[in-house]
């Protein structure tokens, strides 16, 4: 199955507060990229890249049910290899990348901001055959394998917030 996965209310309330208060924490770095060439970087704070330890209880259980949640789905057994939080501004879409070339990777886009007006725009579009957009809408988790192409894109300028997203990757069990 290649379908986005998209589930709303995916943490509890007390996991999306803890990611709302992560959100506004002055930890902020700039330079993501989605790929080599991208001319506009964003907004990006590291949280686990694969051989670190998840210290942090929230973010261990935050990687827990998304591996869950992609077995459930996709049928595979993952393990966790990233977790970051991105933030886009007014003209700071990201470019359409895939994260994972080769099949066995799963990604997982969380919206967090909330109170996001739906016609701010931030959605998530991943290029599936008809392409998929997905509204932004805080708690809404969309999963889908990491090598179909996608974007995140930057609200409009009257939106006045930052978009900022949990971006999680998983890989298959070897």
């Amino acid at each position: 199955m290649d379908d986005p996965v998209v589930i709303d209310d995916f943490y509890d309330s007390n996991t999306l507060e803890f990611l709302q208060k992560e959100v506004a924490s002055p930890k902020w770095e700039f330079g993501q990229r989605s790929v080599p060439e991208t001319q506009f970087p964003m907004w990006y704070q590291k949280i686990y890249y694969a051989g670190d330890t998840i210290s942090n209880f929230f973010y261990r259980s935050i990687a827990d049910k998304f591996c869950r949640t992609v077995n459930d789905y996709f049928g595979e057994y993952v393990n966790i290899e990233r977790i970051m939080l991105c933030g886009n501004t007014y003209g700071q879409d990201g470019d359409i990348h895939r994260d994972r070339q080769e099949p066995g990777n799963y990604t997982g886009v969380l919206h967090i901001t909330p109170n996001f007006k739906p016609h701010w725009g931030g959605e998530t579009v991943i290029y599936t055959d008809p392409i998929t957009t997905v509204e932004f809408k805080s708690n809404r988790m969309i999963i889908f394998p990491s090598n179909i192409p996608h974007i995140g894109k930057g609200p409009i300028r009257s939106c006045g917030q930052l978009r900022s997203v949990l971006s999680l990757m998983a890989q298959v069990n070897v």
